[in-house]
């Protein structure tokens, strides 16, 4: 039994702590100067974390070709987000159509980089080394160390452990992907019997200094996996000195207090293991580590020959296990009606799918007791997304199926006020003659042109300076047909000294004057093009408004059993994910009845052991 519940605890542990690949953040695309306005719209969504609407205007602006500043950098990105949404094949398309039109050779690097990751992701290990293969330059700062992630995970999915350890230690980085690389290879190595290679790798992780939870919980799983490997090598002190680095605050404590119980009997001694088994008893009965406990406490409790103490713990393990299985039957009931996905998401308001989406939270019941570790995993998280990503699609459908109903409205509204509107632009036209205008136009240019030719000041004076010239011009008449006499004479020196300085100040204003007649000119010319443009644009839309209400029209009828269409598609397709998640659960359920059965008998069994072993001794002289 020691032997048998020691590799159900390290297997156990392994699949805890190693299963499937940690995830990373997601790549930024190194993006230089923004020179068409619809991409930096686009940019701005990105960096809002905005990707669905971000995605949506990107495919529009190049379908109208709005993009040709950015093309490579725009079906970079678009290929990016379309690998974010889980669309290998799509993406795959776009870079490679990249690589095949010859780009720039650092937008072929960050193509050669995408693809890589769309083989990897789809399990084509040979061909994502042979992406990674042609980068050949460092690639822009924010994706160098995914580039180096990326690298190692593909050399341990084909199985090279070797090269993956060199490329580790050959990474001069501390930053967290390059811990979860070496947390991955070291569980990997573990899984390989490797376990010095290993032990180097993971211990590393568990002795970094952190304050940071992700940190914290890496560490965690790093110090239990190292520590349960050391028990299955018969290493009872190391694994006692690596489980003891695990927090009794962190949500490991628990398989950590197994794992030490079990490293103390590894050694022998029992008595020891009881403290860490006895102080599991007092946490949640619904925790893995706690069931298996019930056995290893009446398991000590024997090698002591407290065989009454055993059986009293062997009969309340059986009596639990009993408990647990029909509750486990009650959990698969409740998750074949879906309620329990229907938690998940009860506060999630299906603002945008894809990569951003984290579930945060899971409800506090029996259920997510059950299945928290599942719901942890990475198969059950993509699953739960892509459920969550077609409910998005149903509402978003919807809304659009609403307003298409808007959009109906809307032209009717428009309909109408092109025909309320339509007389009184006709009747606005009508009064203006632009021909005319043309003809008074010309007179007006011929007018300055005159002026202009004869330097006449006087023509371009305001209407006071003529009259006071015209006035000055009459007193002048008047005083030339009086006698002469030294008033008469001071007069007419008063009246040219005012005359000259008339003359002197219509001069000098000429050319300002001048200027401005000819600046009005040129605006006349300016307004009289803008009002022929304006009515030709009338003219035009009075033709072929009637003709675009039509097409609009058409396009919304179209429209609608296209998205109905649609709708009924991702509802179709939300079921059966749905289902596919559900059925993830009740099988993780099912494998837990399987494993408290397995328990069951494994106590039975024991228990029969002590009774047969007390009658025995009962038995014998």
């Amino acid at each position: 039994m020691k032997g048998r519940v020691y590799k159900l605890l390290f297997v156990f542990s392994l699949c805890l702590v190693g299963a499937g690949q940690l995830r990373a953040a997601e790549d930024s695309l190194a993006i230089g100067q923004v020179r068409d306005l619809p991409f930096g719209e686009v940019l701005f969504y990105f960096y809002q974390d905005d990707y669905f609407p971000a995605l949506t205007r990107l495919m529009v602006a190049q379908h109208r070709g709005d993009l040709d500043d950015h093309d490579d950098d725009a079906e970079l990105l678009r290929g990016g987000m379309m690998l974010s949404y889980g669309l290998h094949r799509e993406a795959g398309n776009i870079f490679s159509q990249l690589l095949d039109r010859k780009a720039p050779q650092p937008v072929r690097d960050r193509a050669w980089y995408f693809l890589a990751r769309v083989w990897f992701q789809r399990s084509y290990y040979d061909r994502a080394e042979m992406a990674l293969s042609h980068i050949l330059a460092p690639l822009p700062e924010p994706m160098q160390e995914r580039h180096m992630m990326l690298r190692s995970q593909v050399m341990m999915a084909r199985g090279d452990f070797n090269a993956a350890s060199r490329l580790l230690d050959e990474w001069q980085s501390d930053g967290e992907l390059a811990r979860f690389a070496r947390y991955n290879l070291g569980v990997a190595l573990v899984r390989q019997d490797r376990l010095s290679e290993a032990t180097r790798q993971l211990d590393k992780i568990g002795k970094i200094r952190t304050t940071e939870l992700e940190m914290l919980g890496l560490r965690d799983r790093a110090n239990l996996a190292l520590g349960f490997a050391l028990i299955q090598d018969q290493q009872a002190d190391a694994a006692r000195k690596v489980l003891g680095r695990v927090r009794l605050s962190g949500p490991f404590s628990s398989k950590a207090l197994l794992g030490a119980g079990w490293a103390d009997s590894l050694a022998e001694d029992y008595q020891r293991a009881l403290v860490p088994w006895g102080a599991l008893q007092n946490h949640d009965l619904l925790d893995p580590a706690v069931l298996e406990s019930l056995l290893a406490v009446p398991y000590a409790l024997g090698q002591l020959q407290a065989n009454g103490r055993a059986a009293d713990a062997y009969i309340n393990a059986i009596q639990t296990y009993i408990r647990e299985t029909d509750r486990l039957d009650q959990a698969i009931v409740r998750m074949r009606t879906g309620d329990y996905l229907n938690q998940l998401l009860q506060d999630d308001r299906l603002t945008d799918p894809g990569w951003s989406w984290r579930l945060k939270t899971i409800p506090d019941n029996e259920d997510s007791h059950h299945l928290y570790l599942l719901v942890a995993s990475h198969r059950f998280q993509e699953g739960l997304r892509n459920y969550r990503d077609l409910r998005f699609l149903q509402n978003n459908l919807q809304q659009w199926l609403q307003s298409l109903d808007a959009f109906d409205g809307m032209l009717d509204t428009r309909e109408l006020a092109f025909a309320q509107r339509e007389p009184a632009v006709i009747s606005a036209l009508d009064d203006v003659d632009l021909d005319q205008l043309d003809r008074q136009r010309l007179d007006y240019a011929v007018r300055v042109s005159k002026i202009d030719e004869d330097s006449d000041y006087l023509a371009l004076a305001s209407v006071k300076e003529q009259s006071q010239y015209d006035r000055l011009r009459r007193v002048a008449r008047k005083l030339n047909s009086l006698p002469y006499s030294p008033e008469i004479d001071e007069l007419r020196d008063h009246q040219r000294l005012l005359a000259g300085v008339l003359n002197w100040r219509l001069e000098a204003l000429y050319k300002e004057r001048m200027w401005r007649q000819k600046k009005t000119l040129n605006d006349l010319d300016v307004a009289l093009q803008e009002a022929r443009q304006r009515s030709a644009k009338v003219s035009q839309a009075r033709t072929e408004m009637p003709a675009r209400f039509v097409n609009y029209r058409q396009t919304i009828i179209a429209l609608r059993p296209r998205v109905e269409a649609m709708i009924e598609r991702s509802a179709i397709l939300a079921e059966n994910q749905r289902e596919y998640v559900q059925s993830l659960a009740i099988e993780e359920l099912e494998a837990q009845k399987e494993r408290l059965h397995t328990y069951r008998v494994q106590a039975r069994f024991a228990l029969a052991t002590i009774y047969d072993r007390a009658t025995t001794q009962r038995l014998s002289p």
